[in-house]
């Protein structure tokens, strides 16, 4: 990866020494693995859940998220979606829709910025 890229990637909240570090330093891993985040379905999953009020379907869509942005050293996105977790386990939908509403333009941009500086997702 370029300057260029590195910075931009890292301007939407990746870590990418921690992630380059999961990667045991394999950098077209890592690029590999951040672009399967582009193709996940577990945000549109989320969404549909807190429209349809189902509490259980959001948690596991939230749960996933928080994961997957962990595993993919994605601060910003992993503390969203924790909070959203959070709220969602105290059955406070209001408060997770609000929360959501936050992630939206996050995740928009980190998506955005993955599709732009690596390419579309396989």
């Amino acid at each position: 990866m370029d300057r260029t890229t590195l910075l931009r990637l890292e301007e939407t909240g990746i870590d990418l020494k921690e992630l380059f570090e999961r990667c045991l330093g394999n950098e077209n891993l890592a690029c590999r693995l951040l672009l399967k985040f582009v193709s996940d379905t577990n945000y549109d999953a989320l969404c549909e859940a807190l429209k349809a009020n189902d509490v259980e379907r959001a948690i596991a869509a939230a749960h996933a998220l928080k994961g997957m942005c962990g595993n993919l050293s994605m601060k910003r996105l992993q503390g969203l979606f924790e909070t959203v977790l959070a709220l969602l386990r105290k059955n406070d939908l209001a408060g997770a829709r609000e929360c959501c509403g936050k992630a939206d333009a996050v995740y928009s941009e980190t998506r955005l910025a993955l599709t732009t500086t690596l390419g579309q997702a396989e």
